[in-house]
């Protein structure tokens, strides 16, 4: 068991708790040398794994605060260490405080992401796992916090590990029948090893298939609302969103700038941008906001084309080059029962029409945003979400090697070169469970935690 590290778990601003947690060697001796128990048969030396004691924290004789000490044994704890978890009041001081108390007991304070790193090296946790565990906390939507809690949970790991455990049973029944080649082993057969290579590479690919998910999860989908002046952009907007983002006049070129905001759709995350009415101008101020409203047309995930009674074939041309874009058409104002012009020179995704004296025409609309990137179609309890650029690299170079691996084999390769290949592929799966990896990568991932997990 390594050194007493400490540190602050709960966030660094003030609030009804805090949360101090301390892990390693004499934790539990060094956190009873400031907390005493109210009851002493409840002494937390004394204390059986998951249990709590309420007492004082004491600095000497001083008084700081009153608290609930929750001890956990080694190894039934989140690092796999004996582990004490103090929650007080959540007063910055009163947090500040007793943390120096524990250095000045014994104890050092801990580095970012310490916590979860000793859950990793004490077999605690998978290196996906605990890269998930980051994403847990900084999830921004049910969705994504349903997916990343998914490969906490494992799933990534068990699908990689099985990959990895098929592709070290094929290469040991090359090794066996290297190693013995004078025993009266049966030869390999090829057609049935490559059908094995060719299942393997499948899964992995089927896995890298979500990585088109991992930046809508993680930072939702971007919606644009262009069109003319005065369709209505903002109006919509707040409806959309549910709150006033826009300002609403009657007045043409109300909206100068870019407005965002953010809704949840069925779980998911949508940031919606209002822009600017896309019209010619001698205004400097309306030109500017005119360019800004057609950059955010280029890099929006989804447009939605806002028309009324007024627009035109022409209007429609600012979306010349962006055919290929997810674009909702929205017929807004339809309570004025005037006569769809039928653009017929782009192809949308959706047409929807739109009133805001119709609450289920929006819900429509939001419906129809959701239905448009097919998030529906994600299955989160069979397909791991790959959470950064190393797990993509690992799983795209052990891809890569199956794939020269399978032409090899259609040339008639010698079993000793096919056996160095496998293992060069399952070498990147351990890379990506963490079974096999670098003490520069581990520091590199869990530098990015906060200090206290």
């Amino acid at each position: 068991m390594k050194e007493c590290i400490a540190a602050i778990a709960t966030a660094l601003a003030p609030a009804g708790l805090g949360v101090i947690r301390l892990s390693g060697r004499n934790s539990i001796e060094i956190a009873a040398k400031f907390f005493k128990s109210s009851n002493s048969s409840k002494d937390i030396k004394l204390l059986n794994g998951y249990e709590a004691a309420y007492g004082k924290i004491l600095d000497g004789d001083f008084f700081l605060d009153d608290g609930v000490a929750l001890v956990f044994k080694a190894p039934c704890s989140y690092t796999g260490e004996d582990v004490v978890e103090i929650t007080c009041h959540g007063g910055l001081l009163i947090l500040q405080e007793i943390l120096n108390i524990c250095t000045k007991n014994g104890a050092r304070l801990a580095a970012n992401g310490e916590f979860t790193k000793r859950a990793f090296l004490n077999g605690k946790l998978s290196l996906t796992q605990a890269e998930a565990v980051a994403d847990v906390i900084n999830a921004e939507s049910l969705s994504y916090l349903r997916a990343v809690n998914e490969v906490k949970n494992g799933i990534l790991y068990k699908k990689a590990k099985g990959i990895s455990n098929k592709l070290v049973e094929l290469d040991g029944n090359i090794l066996v029948w290297l190693d013995y080649p004078l025993d009266d082993l049966p030869d390999i057969d090829i057609l049935k090893f490559k059908d094995e290579i060719r299942c393997q590479k499948l899964k992995l690919d089927s896995i890298l298939q979500n990585v088109k998910f991992e930046g809508v999860l993680k930072n939702g989908v971007q919606v644009a609302l262009v069109g003319r002046p005065n369709v209505g952009k903002s109006t919509l907007m707040n409806l959309i969103c549910g709150e006033e983002k826009s300002i609403v006049t009657n007045i043409s070129g109300t909206t100068r700038d870019v407005i965002a905001s953010s809704v949840a759709i069925n779980g998911f995350d949508f940031k919606i941008f209002d822009t600017a009415g896309i019209t010619d101008s001698s205004d400097v101020v309306e030109r500017l906001g005119v360019e800004r409203a057609i950059n955010k047309l280029k890099t929006a995930d989804i447009v939605l084309f806002i028309t009324d009674n007024l627009t035109k074939d022409e209007d429609l041309d600012i979306l010349k080059g962006y055919e290929s874009s997810n674009i909702i058409l929205v017929y807004n104002k339809s309570d004025l029962n005037y006569k769809k012009h039928c653009f017929s020179k782009y192809k949308f995704s959706e047409i929807v029409s739109t009133s805001h004296n119709n609450y289920s025409s929006i819900e429509k609309l939001k419906q129809a945003i959701y239905n448009v990137k097919q998030l529906g179609n994600i299955n989160f309890n069979n397909m791991p979400l790959i959470l950064n650029s190393r797990q993509k690299s690992s799983l795209e170079r052990s891809s890569k090697i199956l794939e020269n691996l399978l032409k090899m084999l259609n040339s008639n390769v010698a079993l000793d070169a096919i056996g160095v290949i496998l293992e060069e592929a399952i070498d990147e799966l351990l890379r990506l469970t963490g079974e096999k990896v670098s003490d520069v990568v581990l520091d590199d991932i869990f530098s990015k935690f906060c200090v206290g997990k």
